[in-house]
């Protein structure tokens, strides 16, 4: 169960990094982050999975865990390096309400969508669990637009998908992301 969750909530989260990151890019360097978030994701699916299996196999499968420390350690230095994204003078506000109802949202949602059960004779014993997570989870993310839609600054700026083509890139990216 744990790992279904966490499966999930790291592939939302893919999504939801680019629509935050969305603001930061003008014109044309907009395209080129949906394309590199994009690519990136799915190679880094690719030679992490490979990579931790081979130190599975190898060294057993604690040092698994260490395939994102380098990652993560020359990704900040590139970011450092080349000042990537713009750095802000004013202190960030954190919007929690906003974060935690997302998170509720997806939280209930994954664990509404796991099969808590034993075969198809307790499905429908279930079903009341599963149903209630699911409108629970339905509400907390329309609260969440909702708040997102009547901010100055939001979380996610769901005006920007107005561009149909950076919509059919996330959307596409999502469908890719749930599908694995």
């Amino acid at each position: 169960f744990f790992f279904q969750a966490e499966d999930g909530i790291r592939d939302k989260l893919v999504t939801g990094v680019q629509t935050c990151a969305l603001p930061i890019f003008l014109g044309a360097s907009r395209a080129t982050a949906v394309g590199l978030l994009t690519m990136t994701s799915g190679l880094a699916s690719l030679v992490g999975v490979w990579l931790s299996t081979i130190l599975a196999e190898q060294a057993g499968w604690r040092l698994s865990f260490l395939v994102p420390v380098p990652v993560g350690i020359v990704a900040a230095y590139i970011a450092m390096r080349y000042e990537i994204v713009p750095r802000r003078n004013a202190p960030v506000r954190i919007d929690w309400l906003s974060a935690l109802s997302l998170f509720g949202a997806v939280s209930l949602l994954l664990t509404g969508m796991n099969h808590l059960h034993d075969g198809p004779e307790t499905f429908e014993a279930g079903a009341p669990y599963h149903v209630s997570m699911h409108l629970a989870s339905l509400a907390l993310f329309a609260a969440f637009v909702y708040r997102q839609l009547h901010m100055a600054n939001p979380l996610v700026r769901f005006s920007l998908l107005k561009d149909w083509k950076l919509t059919g890139g996330v959307v596409a990216n999502g469908l890719a992301h749930m599908s694995m």
